[in-house]
Formats: structure tokens, sequence, C-alpha cells
């Protein structure tokens, strides 16, 4: 799908990057997939999660 013609209302609605393919509603959920599974991966990974806060200069939630 060409993303000039998507009718969707707004493209991006700020999870991340990989929200800019458009896909319709299978490329939603997929995104909302991928996105979820990116997120448990960092939790649940202390030293990733340490030095992407080092990184970013963030403190830990």
């Amino acid at each position: 799908m060409a993303p000039r013609k998507t009718h969707a209302s707004q493209v991006c609605t700020g999870i991340g990057i990989a929200e800019l393919t458009i896909g319709g509603a299978a490329g939603a959920a997929s995104v909302a997939d991928e996105y979820a599974r990116a997120q448990k991966a960092y939790d649940s990974n202390p030293v990733r999660k340490a030095k992407a806060l080092a990184i970013s200069g963030s403190q830990a939630k």
C-alpha cells in the first residue's frame, strides 16, 4: 500500500518509528505486538536497561 493512499486519520500514534509502516489494522496489530515484545525484552534484561538509561541520561522507573 502506498503511504499516500492510506485512509487512516493519522499514520503515527507515538508508539515508535515502526509505526511509519502503513499496513492497516493488521499492520497496527503487528506494530503493537512488536512493541510489546521489545518492551518485555528490555524490561527483562537489566544490563540492556542500564546501558539504555546511561546513554539516554534517564532515571530508572
